[in-house]
């Protein structure tokens, strides 16, 4: 899992980016940012497949989703991108954390709910 805190760093990075552009309302570097995340994302999703780190790898294909330039809302989408990163990175502390490297039990229910809810927000 070494390869994890790099691509969080990474990934957290280019949420605050786009955040930040879209704040500026400048679209090349906000379209920067999105490529970055979706490509972060996609290997974070084979890499978690192959830990079998599953809910991880739910959350990276939810901020792959929602990282695709045809959101109407690019507002809404840069918080919802924070949102997924945020939660990631909670999942990822909590398992470091663990002398298995397994998410809390209870924690993982909760992290499930907040990728539900983002889903829906996502989408409506």
């Amino acid at each position: 899992r070494d390869w994890a805190p790099a691509a969080m760093e990474e990934l957290e990075a280019a949420a605050l980016g786009l955040r930040h552009a879209v704040g500026n309302d400048d679209a090349g570097k906000a379209g920067d940012s999105r490529d970055t995340i979706m490509r972060l994302t996609h290997d974070m999703k084979g890499q978690a497949g192959t830990f079998g780190l599953e809910l991880l790898q739910d959350f990276a294909a939810s901020l792959y989703e929602c990282a695709k330039p045809d959101n109407p809302d690019p507002v809404r989408q840069a918080e919802l991108c924070q949102s997924h990163v945020s939660a990631m990175r909670t999942a990822l502390n909590d398992a470091s954390g663990q002398p298995n490297g397994a998410i809390d039990d209870r924690l993982e229910r909760q992290l499930r709910e907040s990728l539900r809810h983002l889903a829906q927000m996502r989408f409506n």
